[in-house]
């Protein structure tokens, strides 16, 4: 199509035949390989050249396949004024319009914010490049120009490599980074990021969170990042540094594999830190050799032991029938055997008698036995005694007696006993101080009950209850209640207790966020500045005329837009407004 040209003040020159190639005017892109490049735009490049002409605004519209957002902020507005008084000094790229309806001719390739400006500022024309390309060119120059001007975005920049990508195709990494000299792997990184869920990326364009962490959860599997990140969160403010030490701290040797690599095809998973550094670099992943699919590495690990266990090193050092993963089990569903000489004959053929592994394949506990019951049984045998020439085993007493409290407790505290006598209270309150470790370790303080001895094997490694039981036992009905109270409590203050549960028991009683909850320092020094000037214009804070007042006559500003962050928190806890019911809808959204 041939170009039709605007007439253009005394002096300006048209744009010659045939209109050359990016490489042409711009001959240096590319040997700066693994730099961003800080140069000239290709607009100061083809103005070189003299290949400028004036174009009306009204014939001029904005590409819609633009990566770069407009953001109308004080650069905008400075650069309106510059326009105002200046003029455009620096002309924008242009191609004419093909095959679309309407009085525009031309879309703009490069320069969209100066048009704008120009718009803003009531100029009637505007410094222009017309060149007669294809899309696909149109494509390849917007992406560089864009690219090529330092007040980029990084959300803009990593937008503007993935719709290259997008287009191009195969090889369109490697292609744009020879084409901009930015490195491949810097673009690759920046593309990869976008896959993240949306509201990570969001936290990311609000400033909330540095493109490094991006770049770390990158590592995670991609069906559990938004949960990780979620649970990180609630800890604070991330930064790079914290997200690299929890995703290291979930991170698993290779080295620690029992079963085969190769067969299990590691080489070449994308969980594998090696095969990331491969790709990303090694700047921003953990220990070398190291897998973050820990679900993944435990089912070959248990597979390979649980195939394998007669010839592993782990069963012919400790003579031990199997394994148990130590993550897998809680204190109270085994019991250690000391030493060697502490295994009984019998032992050696049930398979309750394994040994405790680490998910690393480190050994835990050398010998243990998965039936805490007939262990007991075992090693509370009288010194001395043994079994008789006929055969009697004396600790079936043990065995015999525990299995008939099992049964008869349940039966005689639900048929004999009202749910609020005193008896079932104690058990009650042993149960809740036995099942939770927080509530024994408050029990016993409260109650000046001693430490345990270290050689005390019954309860080496915390207070047993035959301690605690003493006191309990001689509690009255008002101490009983109050006991259970504080323990029950204790357990619904938990971070394991679970937010849904523990905001209906807030409801149930009588707990009203909208009433109950006022805005504290600590909640307001986690916001960022626009944040917080958000919450103080949405909850009408501002408005109020005494944080009118106090701005004026203590903070001595005339805006709120004019504070920094600690002005802004004590205009908000400072100023006399009273806060009830100025609850933010974050803290209100429980569902």
């Amino acid at each position: 199509m041939p170009v039709k040209k605007s007439k253009a003040p005394k002096g300006s020159k048209s744009l010659p035949s045939p209109t050359p190639s990016v490489e042409e005017v711009f001959p240096d892109i590319g040997k700066n390989q693994g730099k961003a490049v800080k140069a000239t735009c290709l607009a100061d490049q083809y103005a070189k050249m003299e290949n400028v002409s004036y174009l009306p605004l009204d014939v001029i519209s904005p590409n819609p396949n633009n990566p770069r957002r407009m953001n109308f902020n004080g650069a905008f507005a400075d650069l309106t004024a510059s326009v105002k008084e200046k003029g455009v000094l620096q002309p924008i790229i242009v191609s004419p319009r093909v095959n679309l309806e309407g009085k525009e001719k031309y879309e703009i390739i490069a320069g969209e914010r100066r048009w704008r400006a120009a718009a803003a500022a009531s100029i009637e024309t505007i410094p222009a490049i017309i060149l007669d390309v294809t899309q696909q060119e149109v494509f390849e120059i917007m992406t560089i120009e864009n690219l090529l001007r330092e007040n980029l975005t990084e959300a803009e920049e990593a937008q503007s490599f993935k719709a290259y990508v997008d287009v191009k195709g195969d090889g369109a990494i490697e292609d744009l980074a020879q084409r901009s000299g930015i490195s491949a792997r810097y673009i690759r990184r920046r593309v990869e990021v976008l896959r993240l869920p949306k509201k990570i990326l969001k936290d990311w364009e609000d400033g909330k969170i540095a493109f490094g962490v991006l770049e770390q959860l990158l590592r995670i599997d991609p069906e559990k990042v938004e949960k990780f990140y979620e649970i990180e969160m609630r800890y604070g403010l991330i930064t790079v540094g914290s997200i690299k030490r929890s995703i290291d701290d979930m991170a698993i040797s290779l080295k620690c594999a029992v079963f085969s690599l190769k067969d299990a095809g590691c080489s070449a998973c994308g969980r594998n830190s090696e095969v990331q550094g491969s790709i990303f670099g090694d700047d921003f992943t953990g220990e070398n050799g190291s897998c973050l699919n820990a679900a993944c590495f435990i089912e070959h690990q248990h597979a390979y032991l649980t195939d394998n266990w007669e010839k592993t090193s782990y069963a012919k050092k400790n003579k031990t029938n199997g394994f148990v993963f130590y993550k897998d089990v809680k204190w109270n569903d085994f019991e250690l055997f000391l030493s060697k000489e502490n295994v009984f004959p019998d032992c050696e053929k049930c398979f309750s008698f394994v040994t405790a592994l680490t998910i690393q394949g480190k050994v835990y506990h050398e010998r243990c036995c998965l039936n805490p019951l007939c262990y007991k049984s075992k090693s509370r045998k009288p010194k001395g005694s043994g079994d008789s020439p006929s055969g009697k085993d004396n600790n079936h007493g043990v065995l015999f007696r525990e299995s008939f409290y099992v049964q008869r407790i349940p039966e005689v505290a639900r048929t004999q006993f009202a749910p609020d006598d005193d008896k079932v209270l104690r058990v009650i309150l042993a149960s809740l101080i036995h099942a939770n470790h927080e509530v024994k370790e408050w029990f016993a303080t409260s109650n000046y009950i001693p430490e345990p001895a270290e050689d005390d094997l019954e309860s080496r490694y915390f207070y047993s209850i035959f301690q605690i039981w003493p006191v309990i036992e001689v509690m009255d009905t008002i101490d009983l209640r109050n006991a259970i109270r504080e323990a029950s409590l204790i357990v619904t203050v938990e971070a394991s207790f679970g937010q849904k549960c523990r905001h209906a028991i807030a409801t149930h009683l009588g707990i009203d966020l909208s009433r109950d909850w006022l805005l504290h320092e600590e909640y307001l020094n986690k916001k960022t500045i626009k944040e917080i000037l958000d919450l103080g214009k949405d909850l009408g804070i501002f408005a109020d005329e005494k944080a009118t007042a106090y701005l004026a006559e203590v903070i001595k500003k005339k805006s709120v837009n004019q504070c920094k962050k600690e002005g802004l928190i004590r205009l908000i806890l400072e100023s006399g407004v009273d806060l009830s019911g100025k609850v933010p809808e974050e803290i209100l959204k429980t569902k």
